[in-house]
């Protein structure tokens, strides 16, 4: 870290966003409109289909309420035969408030823990828009209209099941996947697949990035293209926390591409994490958030570590591999070091 002044100072900054977050619990604020029918207006920044066994419901995420006492955001259930609202535009709602439930046993599940995170306070069931406006978000919906379409093609194309696993893994849409195929995977230890993952996104990002400098455009285009492309891929399928990490890493190294310096990868997550917790101090609550960020770093500092260089400067492990020497003869501490926990 002596080598690295800006991952050193992003990593004082990230334990003085965290710490009043993992030491200081906020009090459960008890709103007084809780189990009543409501009205409020409100932006739309997210929403979602889902597939149910009685049909598709529609989801939406509220910001900028005209009612400040709710203190976040507001997911809306919207209720059967409501039209799909456009990304942007402000809408006049009513429904029933309540809100999500906290975990009472150890390992169950947080729902207000999860939404709080995401900057959601309550929830409105069956919700009825009784009033939008013409105005919308015209970059927002055309990306949302093209993930339907893409959606759309990979339901004609592929059989129910498959169909519903590449829209998963492709597009981000959780509502697709079927519960019981969705809990296979969980029980096999890979449901981490179903998730847009930083991996997805930075194989997609380099493979832009070469496919445009082999057919001739020049290095900082190449970058600023790949990097825009990313940026919208990455607000199609909803910007999760390990998408947004890749995202920004990958700016960071096209950045020092076309500035002609070198990329560290130590430095670029740093500076992802601070970038992040400075817009919301909660995801280091969030297990995306600790994983993702978690696996990078395994591959920044475990993995050097591991290496035949490393092993020899350690006395333990070199003094071990001159007794098996010894007793195994010459050059058995060549294939014995590398074994190793």
């Amino acid at each position: 870290m002596k080598r690295r002044p800006l991952a050193t100072a992003c990593l004082l900054v990230c334990l003085l966003l965290g710490l009043p977050v993992l030491f200081f619990k906020e009090p459960d604020e008890v709103c007084q409109m809780e189990e009543r029918e409501i009205r409020l207006t409100g932006k739309i920044t997210q929403k979602e289909t889902k597939k149910q066994d009685y049909g598709e419901t529609v989801t939406v995420c509220l910001s900028d309420l005209s009612n400040d006492g709710l203190g976040g955001g507001l997911l809306c259930y919207l209720a059967e035969g409501q039209r799909e609202p456009k990304l942007g535009s402000y809408i006049e709602i009513e429904g029933r408030l309540k809100r999500f439930e906290r975990a009472s046993n150890p390992g169950q599940f947080d729902a207000a823990l999860y939404y709080q995170i995401s900057g959601i306070s309550y929830r409105l069931d069956q919700a009825k828009i009784t009033k939008t406006t013409t105005e919308y978000n015209r970059i927002g919906e055309t990306l949302w209209q093209i993930r339907k379409y893409l959606s759309g093609i990979l339901s004609l194309r592929l059989p129910e099941k498959e169909a519903a696993l590449m829209q998963t893994i492709l597009l981000g849409e959780k509502g697709a996947l079927d519960s019981e195929i969705k809990e296979l995977y969980q029980r096999s230890g890979i449901a981490h697949i179903l998730a847009i993952s930083g991996l997805h996104v930075s194989a997609l990002g380099m493979g832009l990035c070469r496919l445009l400098r082999k057919i001739g455009v020049p290095v900082k285009g190449a970058a600023l293209l790949s990097m825009l492309l990313l940026f919208f891929y990455g607000a199609m399928t909803g910007f999760s926390v390990s998408a947004m990490r890749a995202i920004l890493m990958f700016g960071l190294r096209m950045l020092g591409e076309m500035l002609q310096r070198t990329y560290d990868m130590l430095t670029a997550i740093a500076a992802a994490a601070v970038l992040l917790l400075a817009g919301q101090p909660l995801f280091l609550k969030s297990a995306s958030f600790v994983f993702s960020f978690g696996c990078v770093l395994g591959l920044c500092v475990v993995h050097p570590a591991l290496t035949m260089p490393a092993l020899l400067r350690c006395r333990p492990l070199c003094r071990i591999s001159r007794q098996k020497e010894k007793q195994n003869g010459r050059g058995s501490s060549k294939g014995f070091l590398p074994r190793r926990p």
